[in-house]
């Protein structure tokens, strides 16, 4: 703040991060069917909320298992290293989705009818298998689904980062000298000394 008023109000620098989904696989496309699923795919869906336009709808039917379609990433985790998955969900079907990875079974996030958020949850991978998969799952095996998605993220991180389609690099905030009086207001600012360059 400055005196007589803000200079525009909170100003986030982010840190960089890499998508370690392929681009390719970001509208779900080709993801992996399993237990004998049916899946329909319909591209660019409009949701207000997200202020998305190209977000996919995905129905599911049938299927011998719990996980009804799912990303794997083979050889993309490093053992003993935490990993955050994130991505918007909106529940349009009358069954609960569950959202997990194959490093944390069942200790993912659980999507109720009518529900419509911003998902996260985080994995520590383990010693069985370095593949990192996202997975859509209904827990009583034989209910049907339909929600949509948008952004899909892994990440290689302690905490959820904004959506990248690939690499964003560290953010940078830098503001002229000139612009401040230095006799007036206050300028606050929190950094993490670990990162600075």
């Amino acid at each position: 703040h400055r005196s007589g008023g803000r200079f525009g109000g909170c100003v986030a620098v982010e840190e960089g991060t890499t998508n370690i989904i392929p681009e390719n696989r970001q509208k779900f496309a080709d993801w992996s069917i399993s237990g004998g699923s049916l899946v329909t795919l319909t591209q660019n869906i409009l949701v207000t909320e997200w202020s998305a336009n190209d977000a996919t709808r995905i129905q599911t039917s049938g299927g011998t298992g719990t996980t009804k379609y799912y990303l794997g990433i083979s050889g993309a985790g490093t053992q003993g290293e935490t990993y955050y998955h994130s991505l918007y969900i909106k529940n349009i079907g009358q069954n609960v989705i569950h959202v997990d990875s194959n490093q944390a079974s069942g200790l993912g996030v659980n999507v109720y009818p009518g529900e419509s958020r911003y998902v996260t949850f985080s994995i520590v991978c383990g010693s069985a298998t370095t593949t990192l998969q996202f997975r859509f799952r209904y827990m009583a095996t034989d209910g049907d689904l339909d929600f949509i998605v948008w952004h899909p993220q892994i990440e290689a991180k302690t905490f959820p980062t904004s959506y990248t389609p690939s690499t964003r690099p560290n953010g940078k905030l830098q503001y002229p000298t000139s612009m401040m009086n230095v006799n007036e207001g206050t300028l606050s600012v929190w950094i993490n000394p670990s990162i600075v360059t």
